[in-house]
């Protein structure tokens, strides 16, 4: 049968109804980057939504203002991402089968001179291209990759399929009527039994983010009150709130 005999379908797969796999409300990308004025504006939103990804950091982007193809260079930090969900997500978007345009652009690699011993990471370095196409049309495709990314990220059963965590996206987050923040601070931060709040684990257990109670069980561990446990990062923002409640529950 060979080894790939016994691997499920992911639950994507699966889905029936538009219900099933679309969030309501739908979410968009948060990251609003501050550029150099030199900076091809038509690059910006692409560039904004590949930053919103996590462990995705743009570092020299351009399409010389419509006379050459698209080229974004980006990095991948595998201290802010382990299982590099961001580079995966992106190159699902842009993949041919599931973007019109994903026989013309592609993501290239790329390898650097410089190494930085305090981070210990690799200088792998990726390129995505629009390949040959550049003024106009490429300006369209960029907007259709945008799009694209923001379908996916709307696609619940996509996420539950491959495990992926919405809290890693930077999106925005809903308003919190729950009284005063005492603090955000990251998770490394907390001692083991901390009390904090952030976002509960959506792929997984809710249809929208939920505010939740929980506390620091170990250095890459919390769990809520209802007692799931999920994985967490040092670098995590976390808040310390004041509650009368002990419950997870909707933002307002």
């Amino acid at each position: 049968m060979g080894r790939f005999s016994k691997i499920k379908i992911n639950s994507f797969m699966k889905t029936k109804t538009k219900k099933d796999w679309i969030r309501d409300p739908l979410l968009t990308f948060d990251y609003k980057g501050k550029y150099g004025e030199e900076m091809d504006p038509e690059v910006v939103d692409l560039c904004n939504a590949m930053n919103s990804l996590p462990g995705i950091e743009t570092f020299n982007s351009c399409c010389g203002h419509g006379k050459n193809p698209f080229h974004i260079w980006f990095e991948v930090d595998p201290n802010k991402d382990p299982r590099l969900q961001g580079l995966f997500f992106l190159t699902r978007c842009v993949d041919h089968r599931y973007w019109a345009f994903g026989h013309i652009w592609r993501i290239e690699l790329s390898v650097g001179d410089m190494y930085d011993h305090a981070d210990q990471i690799l200088p792998t370095h990726y390129l995505l291209t629009s390949g040959k196409t550049k003024g106009e049309l490429a300006y369209d495709q960029a907007k259709s990759l945008v799009k694209n990314m923001e379908e996916h990220l709307n696609h619940k059963s996509f996420f539950n399929g491959f495990d992926l965590e919405l809290k890693k996206f930077k999106i925005p987050r809903p308003p919190i009527s729950i009284g005063p923040i005492i603090t955000i601070s990251t998770f490394k931060d907390l001692q083991i039994g901390d009390t904090f709040y952030c976002y509960g684990d959506t792929h997984l257990n809710y249809n929208y983010p939920k505010y939740c109670q929980c506390t620091k069980v170990d250095s890459k561990t919390g769990q809520e009150v209802d007692g799931i446990r999920f994985g967490m990062d040092d670098e995590d923002e976390v808040q310390v709130k004041k509650l009368d409640s002990d419950q997870c529950f909707p933002p307002t």
